[in-house]
């Protein structure tokens, strides 16, 4: 689907529970995003099915998986229309082993840009806990301002920010 220097990006099929049970029990998701109750094979395709594959055909955009040129997953990034916001949220998680080496930012940049030249959004909106800079620091590289606070059950406060397309 898409394509970068370093990593290819495309749908989430159930064939990628494995590495998605990893990844929602990796130390940063459990911290950050929360527990999804997510411990077996089974639970993480219907995980994948109800959460993120449905959307494909109901809204055409989900989070998409990113990995290596060689297939090997690195992490997730895509867009979900919440309930609690305006405008379609960008969220993404990435395996542990791929933290701090530019993957966040070149497959952010990409599924960003493809947002708003396939979907046509004009605004983005993101979500991170204030305990997590390095989501904070990613979502400022990319191009999103700061734009206020939302509370949520799992954490004491979380930080929404935008990215306006045409200011950028």
């Amino acid at each position: 689907m898409l394509e970068t220097e370093r990593t290819n990006i495309r749908k989430l099929t159930l064939d990628d529970a494995p590495f998605i049970l990893a990844l929602v029990n990796s130390p940063g998701w459990l911290q950050y995003i929360g527990d999804r109750n997510i411990h077996d094979r089974q639970t993480a395709e219907t995980y994948l099915a109800t959460r993120y594959i449905k959307l494909y055909q109901h809204t055409g955009f989900s989070y998409y998986l990113a990995e290596t040129k060689a297939d090997k997953p690195l992490g997730i990034c895509g867009f979900l229309q919440r309930p609690d916001l305006d405008h379609v949220d960008l969220g993404f998680a990435f395996a542990p082993d791929y933290h701090g080496q530019g993957f966040g930012f070149e497959v952010g940049r990409a599924v960003l840009d493809y947002g708003i030249s396939h979907f046509g959004f004009k605004i983005v909106d993101a979500v991170t806990s204030v305990e997590n800079p390095p989501s904070i620091g990613l979502l400022q590289k990319l191009g999103f301002q700061a734009h206020g606070f939302i509370e949520y059950p799992q954490h004491s406060r979380s930080r929404l920010f935008r990215y306006q397309a045409n200011r950028v």
